[in-house]
């Protein structure tokens, strides 16, 4: 069976050697890095968040679980054990194959993951939680790019021109290789950029694996399996779960309000806080809500109001006293004022005029400030902008 599928292998590399074209422009490995450029790019140009579905789940987990695999592999396990089986020549030669592919799967891996949380998402509706998470999804795939795109052919030429002098100089042991460093001012420039180089890519190659170990622990963290597992068992349990038909009873009273608070301010302030849901029902509950819960605040504020109003129109006792000498000494008014207010009180009467009682109130921010206190919010200048 496998020498099988090795004929089918060695079949359709022989086709694509004779009938693909040889420009670097036109390798499947710069073209795959570009395609995982574009993919983010389109991502990035939508503006709404995708509706959640199964599709859009299995890319972002195929590409955080495809690019940690891959990484692990190359990092841990593959470059150590190949190193101490094959000769300096021979490991070149297959690093020089299997870092092609590499750099590019690792680069639409990483176009994958970052894409599709785009995608949930937009970047203008980001928290502060989004924010680390996409900067380290960005960083990912600026890394894997820059090691498939640039870092990669620079390294295997400089290798290759590199094992090439070593073959001409039938350098084979190490001794031969520290005779050539001293003595070869061309061998020595290429392996000193052979070396900054090698050094810049596994840098980057590090951060695309960091990554990938931090993108699993944020998922880890917010969707665990114990959580996961309560979830189930409360899904599985009659007695904590709400009748379907009682949902949709209480959901359908709210058609009977309409919210002063627009839905699509709504759903802007959701975004602004990380909740996100398609449910028009949870949009619609949520006003009501917030509108239930700000006319409480103006009616306690309205209550305050009255309460200062009246305790302020009270008089005080030095005001009562004074009031009282004041009148005795005034005890007999004059002949004018007594016909003034008796014309006054005529003419009322025959009118049948109401005295005007003025019901407009002012709230201030005095009241506000203190009614927010008892509902825990605390809305006060601090003391130097006082």
């Amino acid at each position: 069976m496998g020498a099988q599928i090795s004929k089918v292998e060695d079949t359709i590399h022989d086709i694509y050697k004779k009938t693909w074209p040889q420009a670097w422009y036109l390798a499947p490995s710069f073209l795959a890095s570009l395609g995982a450029l574009g993919y983010v790019g389109y991502a990035f140009s939508q503006g709404k968040p995708t509706p959640s579905s199964p599709s859009v789940s299995f890319l972002h987990l195929l590409g955080v679980a495809g690019g940690f695999g891959i990484s692990f592999w190359i990092t841990a396990v593959h470059g150590r054990a190949v190193q101490r089986m094959l000769t300096r020549h021979e490991f070149a030669t297959v690093q020089s194959h299997l870092s092609t592919v590499y750099f590019s799967s690792s680069a639409v891996l990483a176009s994958l993951s970052l894409g599709t949380f785009l995608l949930r998402h937009p970047f203008s509706a980001w928290s502060k939680e989004a924010t680390q998470l996409g900067a380290a999804l960005i960083a990912a795939l600026v890394a894997a790019e820059v090691n498939s795109l640039v870092l990669n052919p620079l390294v295997t030429n400089l290798m290759l021109d590199r094992n090439n002098i070593e073959f001409l100089q039938a350098a084979k042991t190490s001794d031969d290789i520290d005779r050539l460093v001293r003595n070869d001012p061309k061998y020595r420039a290429i392996n000193n950029k052979f070396n900054l180089f090698h050094s810049v890519s596994m840098i980057s190659g590090l951060v695309y694996h960091g990554v990938q170990w931090y993108h699993l622990y944020f998922l880890a963290d917010h969707y665990t399996m114990s959580e996961s597992l309560d979830h189930s068992l409360s899904a599985n349990n009659d007695e904590t779960l709400m009748d379907e038909d009682e949902v949709n009873k209480f959901t359908t009273t709210l058609d009977e309000f309409t919210p002063a608070i627009p839905e699509n301010v709504t759903k802007f302030y959701m975004r602004q806080c990380g909740l996100e849901t398609d449910d028009d029902r949870v949009v619609k509950l949520l006003s009501v809500s917030v509108q239930k819960f700000m006319s409480d605040i103006i009616n306690d504020c309205h209550q305050l109001s009255k309460l200062r109003q009246k305790s302020s129109n009270r008089p005080t006792a030095a005001e009562t006293s004074t009031a009282a000498t004041t009148s005795m000494a005034n005890a007999q008014p004059s002949t004018v004022e007594a016909a003034a207010a008796t014309v006054e009180q005529s003419t009322n009467a025959a009118g049948n005029k109401k005295p005007v009682v003025t019901t407009n109130q002012t709230l201030t921010l005095h009241d506000l400030t203190h009614v927010l206190d008892e509902y825990g919010i605390n809305v006060k200048k601090t003391f130097y902008y006082t």
